[in-house]
Parts: structure tokens; sequence; C-alpha cells
């Protein structure tokens, strides 16, 4: 069986029968109290699965994902037999970013003879599957008998996406809709198999339009597999305002995507309920809403794409939320830089909080490629690693004395964070393993803030005080830094929109900044003076989200890329 990541995940078993097993006996012959045992061969199993590190938050397209630790191979009348794979089990070898696992099967000889396949994320085949398959063959004693079967990906939860994600009113055009499925793991399906249930029978994703001026149509509204023709169709009407195509999968949240009518850099603001909360840092959440901290509110807060906002308290007065990211086990984990805690908080809002073992002042907050949290301790010049269960590992940066500000999980699968102090200003790379290696800014003084991971494959990232720029490192450390148009506007934090190009907020400007991958900088004045904008994050329906924390703005911001 062999399965290549982003592309055809087919499966070949070589079959060659091998006489009678282990207790069999002569055909005819009848076993004494009952029918004969049947005779069995053996299979030939291989399956080639990707070890690359990929992003827990932004998964390239991979059916048989790095997560793929198990496969259960079930002859019908035969109990299942399931294989660890991973570079230690039997058989199996790493090289050239794969894993290859050669198996041996004992299945049936006979005619028409059943095979169920399925792949697990745990290395014993427990779980909901990422993909099954049932091939019925012919294994005939004496000769080899290969035959192919297509995994079919269960399909455990949805993302949509539109391209573009705005139209131009008065002007018909034709947007795709980007759909897929995800499996367990949190993988793209790839096909050329149906969408299945965790029992294999075939599954729909259907899609729906909600717009008011009916100006928009689906080329189809139900999906099967994976596929790359749908599209959604504006006929010009000048009456329309917006359009959100939702898709659904039974048992597994809907998720949704707005197409906009309104021109590029188009703003809207919605008021936070508690007053002079300092709302600070904010991601999207695994619930398609957009979540954020109150840092003197000590709350979190939850706001829809239509702007409906709820809060939580968080258990201990006075924590000073910081960071915020959604965690590998589909919660939100946040940082309490004033106690020195580390809390979960689930899509419904109940909050459990961890202590840290040191007075570190936890601050920024990612989700690293090996599916543990990792944050910087901004007052110990530290980064930590937490495990979901709530185990911290502490490591620190060659250069000592440094605040250690943002974090972010680049596309090599290693951490990469700012770090500064008076002459000393580095970008640090952090290996899953806790290896820590340092890039020293080109600009002195430049005391760099915010970092991304970019489409590019490369980090982006700003530099705050005198430089006034924003800054591109490669992940073998190569930087390249553009300047700010306005100076000293006080680039804070950093992201990735969906229009292709890097976002930053302006702190001492009052502006938005839009960068492109060429170094191309193009500015937007937030509508609320003096908002002194915070945090910064590409929302799931398309928009730049950004949060205000001055008092006297106190929002949530949006803007159409």
């Amino acid at each position: 069986m062999t399965l290549r990541g982003g592309a055809i995940a087919m499966l070949g078993l070589a079959l060659s029968a091998c006489g009678v097993g282990s207790g069999g006996i002569v055909p005819g012959r009848t076993a004494p109290g009952g029918p004969a045992p049947r005779q069995t061969g053996s299979v030939t199993l291989t399956i080639t699965i990707p070890r690359a590190p990929v992003q827990s938050l932004e998964r390239r397209p991979a059916y048989v994902s790095p997560a793929t630790h198990s496969v259960s191979v079930s002859p019908a009348g035969a109990a299942a037999q399931t294989f660890a794979l991973s570079s230690s089990s039997p058989g199996c070898a790493s090289g050239g970013g794969t894993l290859t696992c050669t198996l041996s099967v004992s299945v049936p000889i006979g005619q028409n003879e059943a095979i169920a396949i399925a792949t697990y994320a745990s290395p014993a085949g427990t779980g909901t599957p990422l993909s099954t398959a049932t091939v019925v063959t012919n294994v005939v004693s004496g000769q080899s008998n290969p035959v192919n079967a297509t995994l079919n990906g269960v399909a455990a939860s949805l993302t949509i996406a539109l391209n573009p994600i705005r139209v131009t009113p008065g002007t018909a055009a034709t947007v795709q809709v980007i759909v897929n499925a995800l499996d367990a793991s949190g993988n793209t399906i790839v096909g050329p198999g149906f969408y299945a249930d965790a029992a294999g029978n075939p599954v729909t994703i259907t899609l729906s339009d909600t717009d008011s001026s009916n100006s928009t149509t689906l080329s189809q509204t139900a999906v099967t597999k994976p596929t790359s023709a749908i599209t959604l169709a504006y006929n010009g009407s000048g009456s329309f305002s917006t359009a959100m195509v939702t898709a659904a999968l039974p048992n597994a949240p809907s998720k949704s995507a707005n197409l906009a009518g309104a021109p590029a850099g188009t703003f809207a603001e919605f008021a936070i309920p508690t007053a002079n909360s300092a709302v600070g840092a904010i991601t999207m959440g695994p619930d398609a809403d957009l979540w954020f901290v109150e840092v003197i509110g000590n709350k979190i807060g939850r706001i829809t794409t239509s702007g409906s906002i709820t809060e939580f308290l968080v258990p201990t007065s006075g924590s000073q939320p910081s960071g915020i990211t959604t965690g590998p086990d589909a919660n939100l984990w946040f940082t309490e830089t004033a106690v020195n805690k580390i809390a979960r908080i689930t899509p419904s809002g109940t909050i459990t909080e961890f202590p840290t073992p040191t007075v570190s002042g936890p601050f920024a907050i990612t989700t690293g490629s090996d599916a543990n949290l990792w944050f910087t301790e901004f007052t110990a010049g530290k980064i930590g690693r937490f495990t979901t269960s709530g185990i911290v590992t502490e490591f620190s940066p060659p250069t000592t004395g440094c605040y250690v500000t943002s974090i972010a999980t680049g596309p090599d699968g290693n951490l990469w964070f700012t770090e500064f102090k008076t002459n000393v200003n580095n970008i640090g790379r952090i290996t899953p393993g806790g290896t820590v290696t340092e890039f020293p800014i080109p600009t002195p003084n430049s005391f760099p803030q915010g970092i991304a991971a970019g489409p590019d494959g490369n980090l982006w990232f700003t530099e705050v005080q005198s430089a006034n720029k924003i800054g591109r490192i490669t992940p073998s450390g190569s930087i390249t830094e553009f300047p700010i148009p306005t100076a000293n506007s006080g680039p804070g934090s950093i992201t990735a929109g969906a229009d292709g190009n890097l976002w930053f907020t302006e702190i001492n400007a009052n502006k938005l900044g839009r960068i492109t991958l060429a170094g191309t900088i193009t500015e937007f004045a937030v509508p609320t003076a003096s908002s002194s904008l915070s945090g910064i994050t590409a929302g799931p329906d398309g928009n730049v989200w950004f949060t205000e924390d001055s008092f006297s703005a106190n929002k949530v911001g949006r803007i159409t890329p």
C-alpha cells in the first residue's frame, strides 16, 4: 500500500498464498468436532507515510499525514490484525522524509474474500479511523494476487473558503468555493475516494447559499468526494451586499464563508460589553468564531463573524490574560501573565487553569507541530513547552536577559520567536526537542515584536521601535527588512491574511498595514481615533480581525482585505 500525501491515496496489496497456515488441514478432510479450518495465505502490505512536520493550524493537503501511526487489516471471518507504524516497528524504515513499512498479514484463501483496511492516528488502531477501504478479491493458493483498493477518508470536520472573498457590485463574477473534509487528525482528505463515516459508509457534505438579494448561485449543493469544481456565480446585481456559503456534515459543526460586495479596506467595529477591558490578543477558534483576551477585564471574549460578543470570566482575579491560540485538542488555550498560569477554555466557555513552575510572566502562546502548546516567558526570558495534560518544560535561549515576546509555528516544524533587550535584537528558532538558534536583526535597537508564518514558507515579524520596519526571515535565517511609509508607526502584531498578504497593526499611527510577499506596503486608517491597535488574526470569513485596546475604543474590528 503506497499512499502519497497530496496525491491519490491508493492501497496496493501484494497477495501471495503460502499453503496451509498454522493449524490448517488438508482440503476434504474434516477436523474433529467441526468443519475444517480454512487455509490461510500471507498478504504483503506496504504503506508509505510522510513524516515531515506540519503546522497544526495551517495544514497542507496530505491525506496520509504524519498523524498516521497504525493500520488495521480485517479479513472477513477472521480477527483484525493491527500494526503499529513507527521507525522502530518491525518492517519499517525512515528515509527521505517518509516512513515505509512492509507488513505480512494472514488472510483466508478463497473466492471473493473481503478484506477491510483502516488507518489510525493512535499506534494501537484505536479511536476514529482516518481512512477506510474494503476490497473483495480472489486469493488463490500458490500464486501472487495483486489488488488495488481506494482509501476513503473518514470525514470528521470541515473547512470552507471563497476565492476571491469579495466582488465589485454591478460586475458579474465567478467565485471558487473551496470546501474540504478533514480526517480525525485534522488533515485534508484527498481523492479519488468518497467521504465516509467511521463505519465506512458514504457521507455527503451539503452546501447552502444565504443571500437576501438572490444575486448568487451555487454550482452544486452536495459534495460526496474531494473536488475543486464548485463555484458561486454572482450575476452582477447592484443590490448585492453579502452572501454566506455554509457547509454542513453529519455529526460535525457546520462552517461558513462570506462573499462581500464591499471594496477593499472597508472597516466594521464592534464594542466590547465590558468597559475599559483592554482587549488584546485575538485568534480564530475551532468553532469558526474569533476569540480574544481582555487584559484588564480579566475575561476571555468570543465574537461571531456577524459581531455578536460573549464574555467568560477567568477564575483567578487579576490574572491579566495575554496570549491566546487554538490548541491541538480543539479548545482555546491562553496565558495568564500576572499569576503565571496557562489556561484552557472550551468552545462552550469552561475554563481550567494550570500553574507554571516558575514566576516567568507567560505571554504569547501557539500550538507546535508536535501537538504541544509553546509559550514565551516574557520576564524570565525563556520558551516554555506545555502538554495538554499540564506538563511544563522550559528552555533558555543562548542570550540571557532578553524579553521574549511573540512565538509562531514555522513551516519547517520549528517554533520561531522574537527577543530583545538594549543593543540585542534577535529572531529565535527552537526545535520541538528544545535546541535554540538565534539570528541577529540587521537594524540595531529594532525591538522585534510580533511574528507569524507567511504563505511563502518564511516568517514575517514587526520591528516596533526606531527601526519601524517589517522583517522577513527564511527558515535558514536570512533576514530582509521593509520600511513602513508612516514614520514611528509602531508595528506590533502581524498575521497572514486570506488574500495571500501579511497584515499588521500600527500602534502609534492608528492604522492597519498590509505587506505583499514582494514587500509592498499599503496602510489603512482605523475609523476610531486613538484606538491603540493590539491583536490581529485572519478570520474564517476571509476578513482580517483586530482589537482596539485603548479605554476610549475598547473594540474588536474587522477589515475587508
